[in-house]
């Protein structure tokens, strides 16, 4: 789980620098697959683990959480729902 951390963390850092110009669009796409697959890759070695089954729910919400908003981790989809609430209820 400290893996799926250090993953959620360093993706934020990078794509939060990216938005300032810090890093092209390519290097930005090949850092959010390499944080996919390396997330997927802890959710498979989970699969080893006596808990078994949330890490194969955790893999599974991590293949729609990639698909629908382009997350690399469910972690990023909960940062990036807080940004847009927060910036929602303040517009309001």
């Amino acid at each position: 789980m400290i893996a799926v951390l250090a993953i959620s963390v360093v993706i934020a850092i990078l794509s939060w620098l990216g938005h300032y110009g810090w890093s092209s669009l390519q290097t930005r796409q090949i850092e959010g697959f390499s944080a996919f697959g390396l997330n997927a890759a802890v959710a498979v070695l989970g699969f080893w683990t006596p808990e078994r089954a949330a890490w194969a729910v955790y893999f599974g919400v991590s293949i729609l959480a990639f698909l629908l908003l382009s997350a690399a981790t469910p972690l990023n989809v909960i940062w990036i729902l807080m940004v847009v609430v927060f910036d929602w209820l303040s517009l309001g």
